[in-house]
């Protein structure tokens, strides 16, 4: 049982030449006490993007559409500065709370925000 899905990144990289785009789901398991926001199985989403001239800006509507899609149209997205081990520059992706609408409750914790995880955004000279 897998603990996250990266590892299809360095897959994916060894496969295909730049330009890539793709999006990774599946299923990761951890090791944790069972709450409100944390479930010992969930699914990972992770996308990678190797291009020239590729910025933040075309991260955050990335993902700002994706959450859309997902949870719908009417949920606001927040991008934050925050720390994430072996993501630098990275910054914490989050999704107003579906059960609360923002409100807070157990589910966010009383802050209204769910957070997506992280992202971050490389610059990688392509040859």
């Amino acid at each position: 049982m897998r603990t996250h899905t990266s590892p299809m990144q360095a897959r994916t990289m060894e496969r295909m030449e730049p330009p890539v785009r793709v999006i990774v789901p599946g299923k990761a398991y951890r090791f944790e006490a069972q709450d409100a926001s944390h479930e010992w199985q969930f699914t990972q989403l992770e996308g990678l993007m190797v291009d020239k001239n590729v910025r933040m800006t075309d991260l955050k509507g990335v993902l700002q559409e994706m959450a859309r899609q997902l949870f719908g149209p009417e949920r606001k997205v927040r991008f934050r500065c925050d720390f994430f081990p072996f993501v630098e520059p990275g910054v914490d992706f989050s999704v107003d709370c579906a059960v609360c609408n923002g409100k807070g409750c157990r589910v966010c914790k009383q802050t209204g925000w769910l957070e997506m995880g992280g992202a971050v955004l490389s610059t990688l000279r392509c040859r």
